[in-house]
């Protein structure tokens, strides 16, 4: 069988290797998560109760109007501050919120880390939402509560408000 010593390095180095390739296959910067619901919390920003309520109020909004809303936060390890729009727009396309209905939909990106928001809107609520809209549910909706440390009630404002403005 040969020397023990060289079998126990050969299993050592072959451990180490395979520990270095399951490193390889961990996320990446930009690289894009996978949906779970319409509420994506990935920086545990929300308690499951929360989560649940959100998640509740897009699922018959979405039934009502057939207009589809996901919330994702996002962790600063997930991209970086200067991507960070264009990372919300890419989960958009890619998660392919609104296609089946018609372009109608809606990604609301946070991020407590990096102190944004993003409300990437598909082509279907550019005709509904104008820019200078979004931005106001933003600046008045979202943000007062934001500034409190208060994620949830911020986003739960904001998400009512924008379905209101979307049901007129």
């Amino acid at each position: 069988m040969g020397n023990p010593l060289k079998w126990i390095l050969f299993l050592l180095l072959f451990l180490q290797a395979a520990d270095c390739s399951a490193q390889d296959r961990s996320p990446t910067p930009d690289s894009l998560p996978r949906p779970v619901d319409y509420v994506n919390d990935y920086e545990h920003l929300f308690s499951r109760e929360e989560q649940e309520k959100l998640d509740t109020l897009i699922h018959e909004f979405d039934q009502q109007m057939n207009i589809q809303i996901a919330i994702v936060t996002i962790q600063p390890d997930m991209t970086i501050t200067e991507r960070f729009d264009n990372y919300i727009h890419r989960i958009l396309l890619a998660w392919g919120v609104g296609q089946s209905a018609g372009h109608r939909g809606i990604v609301i990106g946070i991020s407590k880390g990096f102190r944004k928001i993003r409300i990437q809107k598909d082509a279907g609520i550019e005709k509904i939402l104008s820019n200078t809209e979004t931005k106001a549910i933003i600046d008045t909706a979202f943000l007062p509560y934001f500034r409190k440390d208060d994620y949830f009630g911020g986003t739960l404002n904001g998400l009512r408000t924008l379905i209101g403005r979307l049901h007129s």
